[in-house]
């Protein structure tokens, strides 16, 4: 649903949070038919001023309409993928920020530093990460995360 909302970046600063806000009335709709009719009032009030920023929305409903055969709760569970979203911008602006450490520690502690971060701007969430650091035969070392848990708390 997340990316759906990409006809955000064709929409100026001043009305995103107008447009955000018409989103919600498609993707909480209780119905797929209710949620077409909100997609064709929000296209008609942006068409004027934004005539691209709906276009995702038309182009892709065939792979979004499925997912209103669940119950809301269960929707708002597989939508809030912002989660991962969240957690996947903290990486780009670690990388933006810095792209050397001077360290596999300072590595580590960067990434962990952004999870637990991350996890503090989504409402609700509790995180568990869980690291690994193998050091190859010849020398090398590898540093990945083992995984991540997002959970409601």
């Amino acid at each position: 649903m997340l990316h759906s909302s990409s006809g955000k970046k064709y929409v100026i600063e001043k009305n995103k949070k107008e447009f955000v806000n018409d989103l919600k009335t498609i993707y909480h709709a209780p119905s797929k038919d209710t949620a077409l009719e909100a997609l064709d009032r929000v296209s008609e009030k942006m068409e004027n001023d934004y005539p691209n920023a709906m276009k995702s929305w038309y182009k892709n409903w065939d792979v979004i309409s499925p997912i209103f055969k669940f119950f809301s709760n269960v929707r708002k569970d597989i939508y809030t993928t912002n989660a991962i979203e969240n957690l996947n911008s903290g990486y780009c602006r670690l990388n933006k920020q810095r792209n050397v450490f001077p360290s596999d520690t300072a590595l580590l502690k960067a990434l962990y530093f952004v999870i637990h971060g991350c996890a503090d701007n989504v409402n609700g969430l509790e995180t568990t990460v869980k690291f690994r650091h193998i050091v190859l035969s010849n020398g090398k070392s590898l540093l990945f995360i083992r995984y991540i848990s997002l959970r409601r708390r």
